[in-house]
């Protein structure tokens, strides 16, 4: 069918374009137009003099994958954004993404849905705004809304950590108080700030890894380290293994990709500045040693001598890697916590999956129980309204009639039973004594709404 079609359009696109390059010379026509096929077909469809008279260019777009992996990098893990998606609602709009349509508008839809659940139904979301404009809006903040802010779990669990004098002064006194929350604001800002950096170093560090324990993608990791402490999942775990075998020629590369990757944040973070300066040093360290033998019969001869030695030590290399990685290690394990381990991540963070699940993820089993079981709930009709919502009666649809006699069964049913109970509702007068006096009309109703 597609095909007939194409040869059509080409058929009458051939006559269009002579037509139009006849009278070029006194009305100067140009004809812009995208097909979705080869060159090759085109020129197949056209005819010689017409494909004479088009200057083809053939482009391809990128995946929609791509353009999700950049919607996600410069809005979703911008510290210029103060509005951020928390695990189990960022890996709902994924699955929805992947599984379903494909489709980055329909994603971003997602995004706009979780803004409007979290400004509604959030009461501190008022200092989810720009870093520049919140310092003047906690210090407008009246007592209702510090009040608010007070009631906050994670800001409850951080006044119950601090030594009962200064709990004291964070709940009752106004101007303490509000200085916290200044201050917290302003860590969070930048510990997202450097969460997201770091997720970008741990893509690095393990997206050539064979099986990808922890996926080819940003966002992968980024799912993980949303909801999980990341150095405690059997994921990370398996990638410092294999890690951990890795070579020097393999290692290098990616240290260099890591180090590209904090140069960007040098003097805007004192951590991930002193992270840099580290692996700086242990790079140059790396480079300095002498190359390994890259002869395969010299190497296989190495390594069985090294077999031969029950107690082996690590050498120069081995003893670096190790270095390298637990360093890696201890600072992953400091700053990729949970998003709800941060004070006040609520004002900030949207967690809510299943009030965004039920607008964005159809449920139809219900809505269709209750249509087949009441059908007057969405028709409003008289003839389908019941005293008793069990009752099965002669106006309901034959649907809703074969429905209702259905729930009646167990798991099992006897599917002449089954008839002969839909008929002497359908049709009372009905004689189902023997089998061929039934009314074929009846039993094809009965298919029907079977079917």
């Amino acid at each position: 069918m597609w095909k007939v079609f194409l040869q059509i359009f080409f058929l009458q696109i051939d006559d269009l374009i002579l037509i139009c390059s006849g009278h070029r010379c006194s009305l100067p026509i140009v004809f812009v137009f995208g097909v979705s096929t080869t060159p090759a077909a085109v020129h197949r469809s056209l005819s010689q003099d017409a494909s004479a008279c088009v200057a083809m260019e053939t482009f391809q777009a990128q995946p929609s994958t791509h353009y999700l992996n950049y919607v996600i990098e410069k809005v979703l893990m911008s510290e210029k954004v103060p509005f951020h998606v928390g695990g189990r609602p960022f890996k709902l709009l994924l699955d929805i993404f992947l599984y379903n349509d494909l489709s980055v508008k329909n994603f971003i839809k997602g995004l706009k849905l979780c803004m409007i659940q979290h400004f509604l139904g959030n009461s501190s979301a008022f200092l989810c705004c720009p870093a520049s404009e919140r310092a003047s809006r906690i210090k407008a903040m009246p007592p209702a809304q510090l009040d608010v802010i007070h009631k906050l779990p994670s800001f409850r669990s951080y006044v119950e950590s601090r030594p009962p004098k200064e709990q004291t002064a964070l709940l009752l006194d106004e101007k303490t108080s509000k200085a916290a929350v200044r201050t917290l604001m302003n860590e969070l800002d930048s510990w997202y700030g450097r969460f997201c950096c770091l997720v970008k170093v741990v893509h690095a560090l393990t997206s050539s890894l064979p099986s990808t324990p922890l996926g080819r993608q940003v966002r992968e990791g980024l799912t993980t380290c949303l909801s999980q402490n990341l150095v405690e999942t059997e994921e990370f775990k398996e990638a410092d293994k294999m890690l951990r075998l890795m070579a020097r020629e393999e290692l290098l590369p990616i240290l260099t990709n890591i180090l590209d990757i904090l140069r960007e944040w040098l003097h805007k973070d004192e951590e991930l500045s002193v992270l840099y300066d580290e692996l700086a040093v242990i790079l140059g360290r790396l480079n300095s040693l002498d190359n390994q033998s890259s002869d395969r019969f010299q190497l296989k001869e190495k390594l069985l001598e090294i077999a031969k030695k029950k107690n082996k030590r690590p050498n120069a290399y081995e003893l670096l890697r190790s270095e390298v990685l637990q360093l890696l290690s201890n600072v992953l394990e400091l700053h990729l916590q949970p998003v709800n381990k941060q004070p006040l991540h609520e004002i900030l963070f949207f967690e809510s999956s299943s009030s965004v699940k039920q607008h964005l993820v159809g449920m139809p089993r219900a809505p269709l129980t209750t249509a087949l079981s009441n059908p007057h709930h969405y028709l409003q009709c008289d003839c389908c309204q019941l005293e008793d919502p069990s009752s099965v009666v002669t106006t309901l649809s034959d649907v809703s009639v074969v429905y209702k006699l259905h729930l009646e069964c167990g798991r099992l049913i006897n599917l002449y039973d089954w008839l002969q109970a839909y008929i002497s509702v359908a049709d009372p007068e009905e004689d189902t004594s023997s089998k061929n006096a039934i009314d074929q009309r009846l039993q094809a109703r009965f298919v029907q709404a079977c079917v």
